[in-house]
């Protein structure tokens, strides 16, 4: 594998991690090489790549896009995560430094903030959830980071792609914000008292109730794609 064709990799990843290329938007070769500044050959051989691994897929005469976990994909995922994170976090309990518990903290603070706004716009800026989202996913991130595990981490990163194309088939409710946030405070809290214990069965809850919530959505989805497909 050629330097330039690594690069493209990284960046494509990157691009997806953090939303600049969206989940739900078809692209090409042709648009990544802009966008990356990086000749089509190695872009199409770090797309091939991303093929091979599951997360991107190539349709023909229409483009490239995120690949659609499958039911059973999705399950195996949500337990594989489960298993993942929890261990992640007992490993940060150890080993994340004080800059990063300051912020995991901000970010705590910053959904809290985020939150309200969401709530004040009673659910119906997108905007806002997709900040919350991405405010989620730098909070997991940095776990994994910190739990220094780079296989894990890559593990990781991608079931976050690949879930991301389904999440939550309406916007949050009350509910759902008040207990994310619980149980982030709760990790954070943990991991800054250095309480393994507890931070395990505070991301075992997280874990469980979400991976609860994304296979209801993930049926919830299909059935609404049936029924669309029947009328």
């Amino acid at each position: 594998m050629t330097n330039l064709t690594e690069k493209s990799y990284t960046l494509i990843r990157q691009a997806l991690l953090s939303d600049q290329v969206s989940e739900a938007k078809r692209f090409s070769i042709s648009e990544l090489s802009q966008r990356l500044g990086i000749g089509r050959s190695p872009v199409r051989d770090a797309v091939n790549r991303l093929a091979a691994e599951g997360i991107l897929q190539s349709v023909a005469k229409s483009g490239i896009v995120v690949r659609v976990a499958s039911f059973a994909e999705m399950q195996d995922i949500v337990g594989l995560r489960e298993a993942l994170e929890t261990y992640a976090v007992v490993r940060a309990c150890a080993t994340m430094d004080y800059a990063q518990r300051r912020q995991l903290h901000a970010l705590c603070l910053k959904m809290k903030g985020l939150a309200r706004r969401i709530r004040a716009a009673r659910f119906t800026d997108e905007a806002l959830h997709r900040d919350m989202q991405r405010a989620d996913w730098g909070f997991h991130q940095l776990i994994l980071e910190a739990a220094d595990n780079s296989i894990m981490q890559k593990i990781i990163e991608d079931h976050h792609l690949l879930l991301r194309k389904v999440r939550y088939p309406s916007l949050p409710t009350v509910r759902h914000l008040a207990l994310t946030l619980l149980e982030h405070w709760r990790i954070c809290r943990a991991i800054e008292r250095d309480d393994a214990e507890a931070a395990h069965l505070w991301m075992l809850r997280h874990a469980r109730r979400g991976g609860k919530a994304m296979l209801e959505s993930w049926r919830r989805t299909a059935m609404a794609a049936d029924g669309q497909l029947n009328n």
